[in-house]
């Protein structure tokens, strides 16, 4: 239930908007060495809360995310 809780705490325009905006950023820097420390310094969420709103809002990971984009930048 705590999940549940948390999970709809997150969802809110203004994350979305941060979700896609962080979306841009790895599309440009997706040659970049990417990890979990970049992206949670670059966006302001926790580890737990990106992969929360990643799957929510984009339907996969942000790790699925970042092999996805380099694969179409190839």
């Amino acid at each position: 239930m705590k999940r549940i809780n948390k999970i709809a705490y997150l969802l809110t325009p203004i994350n979305q908007k941060k979700i896609e905006e962080l979306c841009a950023v790895i599309t440009e820097k997706c040659e970049d060495p990417l990890g979990w420390e970049q992206l949670t310094k670059i966006s302001g969420f926790t580890h737990s809360e990106l992969i929360a709103l990643f799957q929510t809002y984009k339907q996969t990971t942000p790790m699925a995310f970042i092999k996805n984009a380099r694969r179409l930048k190839l």
